[in-house]
């Protein structure tokens, strides 16, 4: 099979596209995405330090009730993520979703932050 630069010189975006797939396919098979668990030490600082090496801003600091995921293939940790609450107070946020002030509390439960991991 080609490489990824002899595809690019010769083939169209719709070529190209079917190899990435060819090629990466059983790679995304393998890809595994489990939740870290909070009281995992180990991982919540291999986590926090991966974000400050490779993320901006170098910082993992979530707010309110949070979770942390990892994707990884054969062990090896790829993409981060993480999932905050949303925050309680944001009138343009508030009002593009159209919340009354007596229901906004409630409405604020189904909407969350995805950070910028």
């Amino acid at each position: 099979m080609a490489s990824r630069t002899d595809l690019l010189a010769v083939k169209s975006i719709k070529e190209v596209a079917a190899e990435f797939v060819a090629l990466e396919q059983p790679i995304l098979h393998r890809v595994e995405i489990r939740l870290l668990a909070p009281d995992d030490t180990l991982e919540r600082e291999r986590f926090r330090k991966l974000i400050e090496q490779h993320h901006s801003p170098k910082s993992d600091t979530l707010v309110g009730e949070q979770l942390r995921d990892v994707a990884e293939v054969d062990g090896r940790w790829i993409p981060l993520l993480s999932w905050s609450a949303a925050a309680n107070h944001l009138k343009d946020r508030e009002q593009w979703l159209d919340c009354a002030a007596n229901n906004g509390k409630r409405s604020i439960e189904r909407v969350v932050s995805g950070g910028s991991n």
